[in-house]
């Protein structure tokens, strides 16, 4: 099995390098290495995540930089990358 990002998650990244981009090319170039080396880590051990409380039940998240991937362990489906200032709960909330 291996990770797959939900068509929301690809979008967030896509927004994140964009953003970043615009600033920075290099930092862009980090942020998308970094998320690609995380995602092999979730793929390797999907359950070594944290719990955050305002997330639903079965999820987990990964910090790179300031950024979070928020990913189902049991399926390895990255539900969203989002900074990690939003506020998670309320966006989990309303979706």
């Amino acid at each position: 099995m291996s990770v797959r990002p939900s068509a929301a998650a690809a979008d967030d990244l896509g927004e994140i390098v964009a953003y970043v981009s615009a600033r920075s090319q290099s930092a862009a170039e980090r942020i998308l290495d970094a998320v690609e080396e995380a995602l092999g880590q979730i793929d390797k051990a999907p359950g070594a995540g944290h719990v955050r409380g305002e997330l639903p039940a079965g999820l987990r998240c990964w910090v790179v930089y300031s950024n979070v991937i928020i990913y189902k362990p049991a399926t390895r489906e990255v539900a969203r990358i989002l900074h990690g200032a939003r506020d998670l709960g309320a966006l989990f909330e309303s979706e």
